[in-house]
């Protein structure tokens, strides 16, 4: 390609109409992996249903006991292996349908305290200002040499007997305030906040309101934040996203006890007539300049890229450092100038 000043370039933008960009749209029905990541699961990969349920403070057992892990491969709709510069990712939004009639289980769209959930003895509990708790979902890091590629619907958990406590080899997690991935399966005795990569919400339930069977969630991750975006950037380089749903509902009569209306659960692509976990994502790849990824860098891809810039989109972040600034519109011009 022959250089272009930035001049000639401005000349073009005036004479030209900005051309669409080509994103990607990759969607499922049905994860490649749904597992009810429980200590006590004798049939992992085989349930109908997986409860996301907590046991709050329980010394042996982890705070958030008991989660649900989706995995959707992405390669044969977005090309994988590229760097992950080469991606951006503007949309994932997973949804799950419950499957059990829950007594106690109320809809809350909004984030608890984390004080919300500490011991009522404990002199820093603050009781939630509104009903129900929230149904989450966040990244997963592992252990025990587990991996993506490692881990199947019928790994076990991760332990055998007791304590099951920090021990499971997939687990939830959200980045620390060096950007690391931790466990926050232990946060609450821990006093650690966390931030939910996505909170439920759903148009036919009002906050408050009783949950029944066959409701289905939103889960709308926000991949404004950096460490979400190059999260889901790294899974779609590898053709795998995995994700962990889980929620702070206590389970009543301990540790695994109480009813299944006690706390929700969510179908599971083995549940004969069920709504398994689906996923939509959107985003765009493209190499360099080529900001709409058409494999040919002219002056459509500056338009394009400078809409985005004018609109403060997440896709004009050029160069990856989660500010979208003067930085990023010099990278582009250089890049598409070289």
């Amino acid at each position: 390609m022959s250089q272009a000043s930035p001049s000639a370039v401005l000349a073009l933008v005036a004479a030209a109409g900005v051309a669409s960009a080509q994103p990607f749209v990759a969607s499922s029905t049905n994860p490649n992996l749904d597992r009810w990541m429980y200590p006590f699961n004798s049939t992992p990969g085989a349930e109908v249903r997986a409860p996301v349920f907590a046991a709050l403070s329980q010394s042996g057992f982890d705070d958030r006991d008991s989660q649900m892990l989706v995995r959707f491969d992405t390669a044969s709709q977005i090309p994988s292996g590229q760097p992950l510069s080469n991606y951006r990712v503007s949309r994932v939004r997973v949804q799950v349908t419950v499957s059990n009639t829950t007594d106690f289980v109320f809809y809350d769209p909004s984030a608890d305290p984390l004080s919300a959930s500490f011991q009522t003895s404990d002199p820093d509990y603050v009781a939630d200002a509104d009903a129900g708790t929230p149904i989450e979902i966040y990244g997963v890091g592992f252990r025990n040499g587990r991996t993506i590629d490692t881990f199947l619907e019928n790994t076990s958990f991760g332990c055998f007997g007791f304590p099951v406590e920090g021990c499971r080899s997939v687990f939830a997690a959200d980045f620390d305030s060096n950007g690391a991935l931790f466990d926050i399966s232990r946060h609450v005795r821990q006093k650690v906040p966390t931030t939910a990569w996505a909170i439920g919400t759903t148009s036919s339930l009002t906050a408050g309101q009783q949950i029944p069977v066959g409701t289905t969630f939103d889960l709308e991750l926000d991949v404004t934040r950096l460490g979400i975006q190059q999260y889901v950037r790294q899974a779609l380089s590898s053709g795998k996203l995995m994700l962990s749903l889980t929620s702070l509902h206590p389970a009543s009569g301990g540790p695994g006890g109480g009813t299944s209306s006690d706390y929700p659960s969510f179908y599971t692509k083995e549940a004969p007539g069920g709504v398994p976990a689906t996923i939509l994502i959107t985003g765009r790849t493209f190499t360099g300049a080529d900001f709409n990824g058409d494999t040919v860098v002219d002056f459509f891809d500056y338009l394009d890229f400078v809409a985005e810039f004018a609109a403060a989109s997440l896709e004009s972040d050029f160069n990856d450092d989660g500010v979208i600034d003067f930085f990023d519109y010099l990278d582009f011009v250089a890049a598409f100038a070289g």
